[in-house]
C-alpha cells in the first residue's frame, strides 16, 4: 500500500510515500524506514495531523505495528426498517457498537454479537464491509493497535427498543435519523466519522464532519 491511516484518539497519522497537504506535520523515518512509537506518541501530544514520510510504507507500517500489541475487533452500523442508524453514547461521545473478536469467531459474527450485547437490538443480517480502521491507545500501560472491521447490518424488525449495556459504560443506545447522525458525529471519534464517511459516500477522509 502507498498509505496507511492510524488514529490516536483525535489525532490522524498517515504513513505514506505520497505527497501530503501542508496542514500535516511531517516526520521522517530513519535509514531503515522505521519510526519509533515513543517519538510518534510524543508528536501526537501537540499535532492533530501527522505524516510519516517513507519510500516504503509497508515496511514502515510493519515496523511500527511490531511495537504494539495487535488486537482485532468488529462492529458497525445497524439500520432499521425506517433507515435509522443505531448509535450508542459512551465516554461522553456518540459512538457505534464494536468489540474484540473471540477465538474462532468470524468478523461478521463478532460485529453482530457486539451490537446485540451492547444495545439489546437483534441483528437479522450482516451486510457489506464498510471499512477497516486502525487506532492505537494505551491500556493500563500496554500500547495496543486495534484493527476494527465495520459492517452495515440490518436490524430485526421485532419492535425491540435499544437497551444500553451499562456494565460496558454505555449510557444510551438510540435509533437516529440521518440529520441527527450528521450532527452527532461532529464531536465523535474520527474513526466513527470514517465509518459514516464510507456509508454516506463523503469524500474527505480528513474530516467527514465537514461534509455535513
Amino acid at each position: 500500500m502507498d498509505t496507511y491511516t492510524i488514529y490516536f484518539a483525535d489525532v490522524c497519522v498517515v504513513i505514506t510515500s505520497q505527497p501530503v497537504p501542508p496542514t500535516y506535520s511531517v516526520m521522517e523515518c530513519d535509514g531503515q524506514q522505521r519510526i519509533l512509537r515513543a517519538n510518534l506518541v510524543k508528536k501526537a501530544e501537540t499535532d492533530k495531523y501527522i505524516a510519516v514520510k517513507t519510500p516504503d510504507a509497508d515496511r514502515t507500517m510493519a515496523s511500527l505495528a511490531s511495537q504494539f500489541v495487535q488486537v482485532e475487533a468488529a462492529g458497525g452500523v445497524a439500520v432499521d426498517g425506517r433507515g435509522r442508524k443505531l448509535m450508542i453514547s459512551r465516554n461522553g461521545r456518540w459512538d457505534l457498537p464494536k468489540g474484540h473478536r473471540e477465538a474462532g469467531e468470524s468478523l461478521e459474527a463478532c460485529a453482530a454479537r457486539e451490537t446485540e450485547e451492547e444495545t439489546g437490538v437483534r441483528v437479522a443480517e450482516v451486510g457489506e464491509l464498510l471499512c477497516r480502521t486502525t487506532h492505537c491507545y494505551n491500556l493500563y500501560g500496554r500500547w495496543e493497535m486495534k484493527y476494527t472491521s465495520w459492517f452495515r447490518m440490518t436490524a430485526a424488525d421485532d419492535g425491540a427498543a435499544p437497551r444500553p449495556q451499562a456494565e460496558e459504560g454505555i449510557v444510551a443506545a438510540e435509533w437516529v435519523g440521518d440529520d441527527e447522525v450528521r450532527r452527532r458525529i461532529k464531536t465523535s471519534y474520527p474513526t466513527i466519522r470514517e465509518v459514516f464517511r464510507t456509508l454516506y459516500g463523503w469524500e474527505d477522509r480528513r474530516d467527514a464532519a465537514a461534509s455535513v
